[in-house]
């Protein structure tokens, strides 16, 4: 089949209109692939990398049960740094356990989101990462609030607060985004986020 471009730069527009600005750059990228000669794409593209900002995606946590921080870039312009998530599934493993399960990279494409939409340059407070399978049952019994199969215990799920925005603004945030699972809990003052389907509660 012969390359549309007025199909592909449509499809471009609509993604960028729907806020997937990575998504839309992998769609003028493609059409600079195809047609080397399109200035005006071309044009486009790179004020779209200026707008990505594709120096290293960074972020920094503390951990309010270990007293732990970290500091660190998880992703580049390549992609996710394979030590980086490493070293992110080691710090949000289950604290009451020690176990440990790799983290959904996409849960930090999220945060990175939220902060970025919240014009915020704080520190991620987690309340909670990976829950093992044991910790999420023994939470749940004394919580009605835990979810018997919890994304936390697949590590796709993540319970934070970011100590320079309003937590209802991270919750604003998040819902904007579209990208998953979003709770609030304004009494506790902490963002559930999750990779799974678009719901809020």
């Amino acid at each position: 089949m012969a390359f549309d471009r007025e199909d592909a730069l449509k499809k471009a527009e609509k993604l960028l209109r729907l806020g997937r600005l990575d998504a839309a750059i992998v769609e003028y990228q493609h059409i600079v692939d195809e047609v080397p000669n399109d200035w005006k794409t071309l044009n486009a593209l790179g004020d779209l990398y200026l707008r990505a900002n594709q120096t290293p995606r960074e972020l920094r946590f503390y951990h309010t049960h270990t007293g732990e921080r970290l500091s660190i870039a998880y992703r580049n312009a390549s992609g996710y740094l394979t030590e980086s998530l490493a070293e992110l599934t080691r710090f949000l493993a289950d604290f009451r356990t020690g176990d440990r399960k790799p983290i959904d990279p996409a849960l930090f494409d999220i945060l990175d989101g939220v902060q970025r939409l919240t014009a915020s340059n704080g520190t991620w407070e987690i309340i909670s990462g990976y829950r093992s399978p044991e910790t999420n049952a023994a939470l749940r019994s004394h919580s009605r609030g835990v979810a018997e199969h919890s994304l936390h215990i697949e590590g796709r799920a993540i319970d934070v607060r970011l100590t320079s925005a309003k937590t209802a603004s991270l919750r604003d945030a998040a819902l904007a985004m579209k990208s998953g699972g979003v709770g609030y809990y304004a009494d506790s003052n902490f963002v559930h986020l999750d990779t799974g389907n678009t719901r809020s509660w």
